[in-house]
């Protein structure tokens, strides 16, 4: 029997709620199915509480500790560099953001040439212009850059042309979890939400006849939550019976939601809900993401900038019209030509200051959005051809359809591995 290949994969742990974890369990699903490999895992945001290994068959350790001074970098850095100082690994993974990578690199360098491993860096990018060092002295410094859109990798190559060697593997929806409901079960869902969701309003009439606008975004600067609610604000006066559903934690790192309903004048549970006990290390069971899509009427972002938006793929899976930001990967995600949903123009610009990297940028039209909205509301026969196509097309980009992608580069980098270790 071959040896399998041993990986450290360096990113959110699977068993957490954010976007990245999403990425980390569904690719290492696929891989694991292979047999190929031995498969550790180094968790941001993992408690280091007992997992079930039959949904999680790997090691995962926990970034950060309570105990070692050094390892209480919430993204689990020093660690990161102390595994691979000790550890003997085949490929390491990482699936983090470029900026915070750039202050450790200089040392995983020269760990890698003591250590002979093979690095593959899978990146997004959810800006228009990424500072400079954060292409050239991280992604330009890997051995098998993969980038999750086209979109990414030619903004790298605008700084590095170099990186035209960079692979693009998209992420994928798992259609198996995410997909259209029968009425009955979406009706009686309406009916028990909010006790399901650990809300303070125990019952939920309010769901019944209401126009559900939903928004899943973690609730993070970017993601300009200020913008959902003045938007949803002025749709409502022209759809009274319209319910905004904000799919994230009600305080976390934008701040806390509660704020804006109150500013706006909307009542909570009224006109608009977000899980009490919902945060990005807790949050639901898949099935109950998925009824969750399915009694919305229409899905939402405005955000500034997304490396990706898994969002809009499950929204997609689950049948269910897009009215979103022209901007950054929604471009390709959507289509330039809007044929798999709507895209709302930009005006004006944000800055987040230190909090964002001092990174400029698109501001959502609030007028347009609020004018795509109403569009999208009134004129339900286009509405339902967009989401038709984006339909057929989203089961086109299944975790399974990625496969091959990542094999062929997997391949690539043991075929380096052996050159390296001779």
């Amino acid at each position: 029997m071959d040896k399998k290949i041993k990986i450290l994969w360096y990113g959110d742990s699977p068993t957490c709620a954010t976007g990245f974890a999403q990425v980390t369990r569904n690719v290492l699903k696929e891989l694991h199915k292979t047999g190929k490999f031995d498969i550790d895992i180094l968790g941001i945001n993992f408690d280091g509480f007992p997992y079930d290994r039959t949904i999680y068959p790997y090691n995962i350790h926990p970034a950060t500790s309570a105990i070692v001074d050094k390892y209480n970098d919430l993204m689990g850095r020093v660690k990161l560099l102390d595994m691979l100082d000790k550890g003997n690994y085949d490929l390491v993974f990482m699936l983090q953001d470029t900026f915070n990578m750039l202050p450790i690199m200089e040392k995983l360098l020269k760990i890698q040439e003591k250590r002979k491993f093979v690095l593959l860096f899978y990146f997004v990018i959810d800006v228009m212009t990424p500072k400079r060092e954060w292409i050239t002295q991280v992604v330009s410094k890997i051995n098998y850059p993969i980038s999750c859109t086209q979109y990414a990798k030619d903004v790298c190559m605008k700084i590095d042309p170099e990186l035209k060697r960079m692979s693009v593997i998209e992420y994928g929806v798992d259609t198996s979890v995410f997909k259209p409901l029968p009425k009955e079960e979406i009706d009686l869902f309406k009916l028990t939400a909010f006790k399901n969701m650990d809300s303070k309003i125990k019952t939920s009439p309010y769901l019944n006849n209401k126009y559900i606008v939903l928004n899943v975004n973690r609730n993070q600067i970017r993601k300009d939550y200020l913008a959902t609610f003045e938007a949803f604000k002025l749709f409502k006066e022209k759809v009274p019976d319209a319910f905004l559903f904000c799919l994230c934690a009600m305080s976390d790192q934008g701040g806390d939601i509660r704020a804006l309903g109150e500013y706006f004048g909307l009542d909570y549970g009224k006109d608009w809900i977000s899980p009490i006990n919902y945060t990005p290390g807790n949050g639901f069971p898949l099935e109950i993401i998925n009824m969750i899509y399915n009694i919305s009427d229409m899905g939402i972002s405005t955000s500034a900038g997304e490396g990706y938006g898994l969002s809009s793929v499950e929204f997609m899976a689950t049948k269910k019209p897009l009215v979103f930001p022209k901007n950054t990967s929604f471009l390709e995600i959507i289509g330039e030509d809007e044929n798999r949903g709507y895209l709302v123009p930009t005006k004006g610009y944000l800055f987040f200051g230190h909090n964002d990297n001092n990174m400029i940028r698109p501001k959502i039209d609030i007028a347009e959005m609020v004018s795509t909205m109403l569009y999208c509301y009134q004129n339900k026969e286009e509405t339902q051809k967009k989401v038709e196509v984006a339909y057929q097309w989203v089961l086109t980009q299944t975790w399974e359809s990625k496969v091959q992608k990542w094999m062929d580069v997997i391949g690539k980098a043991l075929f380096k591995l052996e050159q390296i270790r001779k």
